[in-house]
């Protein structure tokens, strides 16, 4: 599983626009409008389709110029992006939470990396999802869900 890198980008002129483009590997993979950015006209979306870095390693032919500026937004960690994600909210969440907090940033990633696919597997093999201290509790992160 590749690594997702998220950059805010801003874009300054008549408006200042804002976008967050997402990049797994070297290639994007995701672009989101920030709030209070406004693109009603094609034109100016035709010029931001032509003009965003399909790879990452373009954003530093960007850097520097008066117009653009970006920097490298840290992945959201955090345990209550967990929670979320895993979206099963039983059992002891304080214990959970703690559970999480031990794990490393790499651990962390690839538990969150790996719901949706754990969520798919259930659903095919029609048994029930586990309480979220014991998917931490016994790394069932670390287990293969093949179909």
């Amino acid at each position: 599983m590749k690594k997702q890198v998220d950059y805010l980008i801003e874009i300054s002129g008549k408006r200042t626009a804002k976008f967050k483009l997402s990049y797994e590997g070297n290639i994007l993979v995701g672009v989101q409008k920030m709030p209070g950015t406004i693109m009603d006209t094609n034109e100016q979306k035709n010029w931001f389709w032509d003009w965003v870095p399909r790879d990452i390693n373009e954003l530093g032919k960007i850097d520097g110029s008066q117009k653009v500026t970006f920097k490298q937004i840290p992945p959201d960690l955090s345990f209550e992006r967990f929670w979320d994600a895993y979206g099963y909210k039983v059992g002891k969440k304080s214990k959970a939470a703690q559970l999480w907090n031990a794990m490393s940033e790499v651990e962390r990633i690839l538990c969150l990396g790996i719901i949706a696919r754990y969520d798919f597997w259930l659903a095919a093999k029609g048994i029930e999802k586990a309480y979220p201290t014991t998917f931490l509790g016994q790394r069932r992160w670390e287990n293969y869900f093949i179909i």
